[in-house]
């Protein structure tokens, strides 16, 4: 910032001229946004048991859900309504994959989640030689799939 401050000054005659001058106030300099220094991110830390066991168990059960509504789909509507419930169906899967168990349970719980990842990727959408009775089998593969994850889900925060 500038500010004026008044400078005499004499001429050759006897008069007094007042001249102004900018002079100049010490600065500061404010930065709009502040400086952040990156820190490196810290993993995930998994879920406390009883965190773990609500998501899981309300995961499995979307997933019983949606693999239900695909089985009856067929049955009414055919495999349209089954492609879409095979959607939802990989969705959920893809929850379940995201959470994070301890590693007390987490062994346990990957190899049956391993489990229950081959029973659905089984299910080719693209297979121009699914049958209705094929998917629903197939379908029945997932369901039997899900108790052992529940069980496991159950045994947390009791």
């Amino acid at each position: 910032m500038s500010s004026l401050s008044d400078e005499t000054v004499e001429s050759g005659s006897d008069e007094v001229v007042a001249k102004a001058s900018p002079t100049q106030s010490p600065a500061t300099t404010v930065s709009a946004t502040p400086e952040v220094t990156p820190t490196p991110s810290a993993s995930p830390s998994p879920e406390t048991p009883l965190e773990f066991r609500f998501a899981a168990l309300r995961d499995l059960a979307d997933l019983r859900k949606d693999v239900k509504d695909a089985r009856n789909g067929i049955t009414q509507e055919g495999l349209g309504k089954f492609y879409w419930n095979m959607v939802e169906v990989q969705f959920n899967l893809s929850q379940l994959e995201m959470l994070l168990p301890r590693e007390e349970y987490a062994e346990k719980w990957k190899s049956k989640l391993l489990l229950l990842s081959k029973a659905v990727e089984a299910i080719d959408t693209d297979d121009e030689n699914l049958t209705i009775s094929s998917a629903k089998s197939k379908l029945d593969k997932i369901l039997q799939t899900i108790p052992p994850l529940e069980k496991i889900a159950k045994s947390l925060a009791n």
